[in-house]
């Protein structure tokens, strides 16, 4: 199963494929060995993405049938014509899977968050960013933060209603940014969560989608 001109592809750097922004882009040419699109644009930031020759790539895509499938590439060149347009490595067929798992809408978001780890350490942060497998969030260096931990927290959820909704979950930190010698952007995934809990982050990723776009 291999995509067709006109489809739709998302597209995501390997390097954020932990629930980062994707970008989106349409199929303008295939030919044996490269598929050729459009600059992919994230409908998040309204920024077009700026993809290296040779970066790896997550691909995802679905047809008429509504399955998705996905296929992991790399870039291999730009050119401009009537519109820029960038080249990925045409898969194998065989290269091409049928997504297992499940993609979530993330969004900007500064939600209050109550944060205890394992050993005790209790604190306070906001967070950068919110789907409905993970987070990231800002917060002093000072706690030690690290990869693989396993941390618990309370984040409130308010919906367009006006009601706010407390969720709980246990999350896993998978990446650490340093963004000065005294903060530092903490990425994680959720570990354990309420299916119903979850909901309500999807729930509010999609209503904070349409007040963006307003």
């Amino acid at each position: 199963m291999l995509p067709n001109v006109s489809d739709t592809l998302y597209v995501q750097p390997v390097r954020e494929e932990v629930d980062g922004f994707a970008y989106k882009a349409r199929v303008t040419e295939i030919n044996e060995q490269l598929i050729w699109m459009e600059i992919p644009l994230s409908e998040q930031t309204g920024k077009y993405g700026l993809f290296s020759n040779g970066e790896e790539l997550n691909v995802y895509f679905s047809q008429s049938d509504g399955v998705k499938w996905h296929f992991r590439t790399q870039v291999m060149g730009r050119r401009n014509e009537t519109i820029p347009m960038m080249s990925i490595r045409k898969p194998e067929p065989h290269w091409v899977s049928r997504m297992q798992r499940r993609n979530y809408l993330r969004v900007q978001a500064s939600l209050e968050m109550a944060i205890s780890t394992l050993d005790g350490v209790k604190f306070l942060a906001l967070t950068e960013d919110i789907s409905g497998g993970g987070l990231s969030f800002v917060t002093e260096s000072k706690w030690g933060l690290r990869e693989s931990q396993i941390i618990q927290s309370w984040v409130a959820v308010p919906f367009r209603s006006g009601a706010i909704e407390h969720v709980f979950f246990t999350g896993q930190i998978v990446r650490v940014q340093p963004l000065n010698d005294e903060r530092q952007l903490i990425m994680l995934k959720f570990d354990q969560i309420a299916n119903v809990e979850q909901q309500k982050l999807i729930r509010h990723c999609f209503e904070r989608q349409l007040d963006l776009r307003k």
